[in-house]
């Protein structure tokens, strides 16, 4: 009985190991995006920040926007990371939002959302194929208290720094220099 108990108290640790393992090893950044005059591009900079006093390290808080189609509320999903780069997601040419954020399990599935709300950030946007658009440098702050509880989120602001991000995205990712570029100003609070 002694060792049926050990068994399982020592199944159960590993599983949990691989569990927040992989959900360590997820992709921090998005796949490159290639440039084709079907999409339209959204692109900001999305900024994850954990309090010193967060249990195990900001790598277990695995955040994400997703940026909804307005019609048909269709997801994309951007990943916030540790730093202030750009990211970019190629779209089809439509009306979009901002929607959710979200946590990510270790299979990608939702963990748990909140609804992007306040300021101007639920109005839509239109996108147009062969163009990009700034929709800010958003911040959200995670935390946890301990291994067993669950992940604290919220969006904290977004401002608008479209000169330095286009910049960025001009010089970091091949083939948008060239693109045209527009700013969906949104800003929080």
């Amino acid at each position: 009985m002694l060792r049926l108990r050990t068994a399982v108290i020592v199944g159960f640790l590993a599983l949990n190991l691989c569990a927040c393992a992989a959900l360590v090893f997820l992709p921090a950044s998005l796949p490159r995006v290639t440039i084709d005059a079907d999409h339209g591009y959204i692109y900001g900079r999305f900024v994850l920040t954990t309090p010193e006093s967060s249990a195990f390290g900001p790598e277990l808080a695995k955040i994400a926007l997703i940026v909804a189609e307005k019609d048909t509320e269709a997801p994309h999903t951007v990943p916030f990371q540790r730093s202030l780069r750009v990211s970019v997601i190629a779209v089809d040419p439509g009306a979009f939002k901002l929607s959710k954020l979200v946590q990510m399990g270790s299979l990608r599935e939702t963990l748990r959302e909140e609804t992007v709300t306040g300021g101007n950030l639920t109005n839509a946007f239109s996108v147009e194929a062969g163009k990009a658009y700034y929709i800010g440098d958003i911040y959200a702050a995670g935390s946890r208290r301990s291994l067993f509880s669950k992940i604290d989120f919220s969006l904290t602001r977004v401002v608008d720094e479209y000169e330095q991000a286009t910049a960025e995205l001009k010089k970091s990712v091949p083939g948008f220099e060239k693109i045209p570029t527009a700013s969906v100003g949104y800003r929080f609070p």
